[in-house]
């Protein structure tokens, strides 16, 4: 470990990285974290049962990293809580295998949260090198009916979540982040949500950014990744949002769920990975029950406060019929009187 910054009274990290056949992704992942700029920092990479020669690497090339070998894969959010419950850290940060960091990534992000003692979760930017970045000039942010809508915030601080890529948490207040049935995807939006709901802030570096290689691991239109992202969307609108909310916002979602549903029957998709997502739903009721009673209990702030930060849009299609259906979902959200960002009056 090289050129480190000596902090005063450094809180102790623990960088847990999630590896799943990355052997390949792993060696400029672990060679960034090798030359961080921080004093007091520990790396543990989680295996979820790879099947390269991931764990060889580690054990030959890195012996400061400690490994935690599963013996199956266990999905994002399992794997990453069975390095969080091995960690010895005050602050943990969550990094994808592969992500490339700054020299300053942990510092950066350990110091925004030592320093407004009210955050819960810090991250950088992300650069995703699998997309042009230069059409996402502003920053995204959630639809009231749980989808990310890009491009709403022209302000660079100005966020409703991190990334799951790369973040950082305090661990006392909050524990282990994730609900593990979500396995991946939207897991980091919960954990968002959950901080604002709680009375706690997200805090965003922009100034700090992250090389994300993105979707190393899934093929993107594949029945399961899309049965997954429905059903976890849906899961976090069911937790958060509270029965009056969801008087006022049910017919809109609905009326998103038809549409669709329609535009995947046009473009020949198949709408099974979405049926999936709602029996799925439908038949563990009571568990979802369990879990929204455990966190509405924990709730500090009202709906309104934490829409401030979403948005009335409900696509990213800029064509004639995304047009139409995002002017119809303004209209609703203004008779309904759910006050988006774009319906506060507030500057973006």
């Amino acid at each position: 470990m090289s050129e480190r910054e000596s902090f005063p009274a450094a809180a102790l990290v623990s960088v847990i990285v999630l590896n799943y056949n990355g052997e390949k992704m792993l060696p400029d992942c672990l060679n960034s974290l090798r030359s961080q700029k921080y004093d007091s920092f520990e790396v543990i990479v989680v295996d979820n049962a790879s099947t390269d020669k991931s764990r060889e690497l580690i054990r030959g090339q890195y012996p400061e990293v400690r490994l935690v070998a599963l013996d199956r894969n266990t999905g994002f959010c399992a794997g990453n809580h069975a390095g969080i419950q091995t960690a010895r850290g005050d602050y943990i940060a969550l990094v994808n295998n592969d992500v490339i960091l700054p020299p300053e990534f942990i510092s950066v992000l350990a110091g925004a949260l030592d320093s407004n003692e009210n955050a819960w979760v810090a991250g950088p930017r992300i650069n995703n090198l699998n997309m042009d970045m230069s059409v996402y000039p502003y920053n995204g942010t959630m639809s009231l009916t749980g989808i990310i809508i890009q491009n709403v915030f022209t302000s660079p601080r100005m966020i409703f979540g991190v990334s799951g890529a790369a973040l950082m948490f305090r661990r006392e207040p909050v524990g282990l982040p994730f609900d593990e049935d979500y396995e991946y995807f939207y897991e980091d939006v919960y954990l968002s949500w959950r901080t604002w709901f709680s009375g706690h802030e997200v805090l965003y570096r922009p100034d700090l950014s992250v090389k994300h290689i993105g979707s190393a691991s899934f093929r993107a239109q594949s029945s399961w990744y899309r049965w997954l992202l429905e059903r976890n969307r849906l899961m976090n609108s069911i937790y958060f949002w509270a029965g009056s909310t969801w008087l006022r916002l049910g017919p809109l979602l609905v009326m998103v769920l038809i549409t669709e549903q329609m535009v995947d029957i046009f473009s020949g998709r198949s709408i099974f990975p979405r049926w999936r997502a709602y029996i799925w739903i439908l038949t563990h009721l009571k568990r979802i029950g369990r879990k929204r009673r455990i966190l509405q209990a924990q709730r500090r702030v009202p709906d309104h406060e934490i829409m401030r930060r979403m948005s009335c849009q409900v696509t990213n299609v800029r064509n004639i019929g995304g047009r139409l259906l995002n002017a119809a979902a303004r209209c609703w959200c203004r008779l309904m009187r759910l006050k988006t960002w774009e319906l506060t009056g507030e500057k973006r």
